[in-house]
């Protein structure tokens, strides 16, 4: 791997964290949830627009958060140089000190 793409991922990770601080000092994820229990709140009488205004904030703000902040589902396994792990060989993974209640 080249320096300038080590230089990227590092980049890259700073931003993430950057992102994910902003995200919790400003409370944007309570927004996107207020918004939802507002849309599931029968009490509250909304017209169409503003179901669709609350509709499309919530939308727009979730693209912008997975496209940022992708999905944690998968783990990138990376070598001492910071590059992705490549292989095309099946792995078996075994958890050690796993709790037997996350089987």
């Amino acid at each position: 791997m080249n320096k300038s793409t080590t230089s990227a991922n590092k980049r890259r990770e700073v931003n993430k964290e950057e992102l994910r601080r902003y995200l919790s000092e400003n409370n944007k994820i309570r927004q996107i949830v207020d918004n939802i229990e507002k849309l599931e709140d029968v009490t509250i009488e909304l017209d169409n627009v503003a179901v669709s205004r609350i509709n499309s904030a919530i939308t727009h703000r979730l693209s912008l958060l997975k496209k940022y902040l992708p999905d944690e589902k998968s783990i990138e396994i990376k070598n001492a140089e910071g590059e992705s792990f490549k292989s095309d060989s099946k792995w078996t993974v075994e958890f050690i000190n796993a709790d037997i209640k996350d089987k």
